[in-house]
């Protein structure tokens, strides 16, 4: 079996998700309104919000952009239902790119591509424990004025 990822926890942690737990408080409340205060801080953000899953993360973040029925957004062709979902959810219209085979996370080249005048958007995943060209993906980003919503989720 090949594991895609492996826990890490010990005594520290059972005693914080315990806590959680018995004050009732585990779905909002001072402990979620402080891991988003230290979580802003750690990435240098003045915001954080915590979300219950990587879906809901993603209908957040493209509803924030003011994208408009018929926008594409572009997505790589290997990733989670989500990344296309999300999209279709907003109104907005998935357009799939090819993925590299070194990494299998969204190609630069077929993303540009893609590019057209009714994109707005672009979702690179990182899949795998491989992380994308995120530096030229962002390039291309900023050279179309379009916005990118980076998921991290896998």
């Amino acid at each position: 079996m090949i594991k895609v990822a492996i826990p890490i926890t010990g005594i520290n942690e059972f005693k914080s998700l315990k806590k959680v737990v018995l004050s009732g408080k585990f779905v909002s409340g001072e402990n979620v309104e402080i891991f988003e205060k230290d979580y802003a801080k750690f990435i240098g953000t003045k915001y954080a919000v915590a979300v219950n899953s990587g879906t809901a993360a993603l209908h957040a973040s493209l509803a924030s952009l003011g994208l408009k029925k018929g926008d594409e957004v572009i997505v790589p062709a290997i990733s989670f239902v989500s990344s296309a979902t999300a999209i279709l959810h907003q109104g907005c219209i998935p357009v799939f790119c090819d993925v590299n085979l070194e990494n299998y996370c969204m190609c630069p080249t077929s993303l540009e591509k893609n590019i057209t005048k009714r994109t707005k958007a672009i979702i690179p995943v990182h899949i795998y424990g491989q992380v994308c060209n995120i530096d030229e993906i962002l390039d291309l980003a900023k050279e179309n004025n379009l916005k990118v919503v980076e998921d991290c989720a896998h």
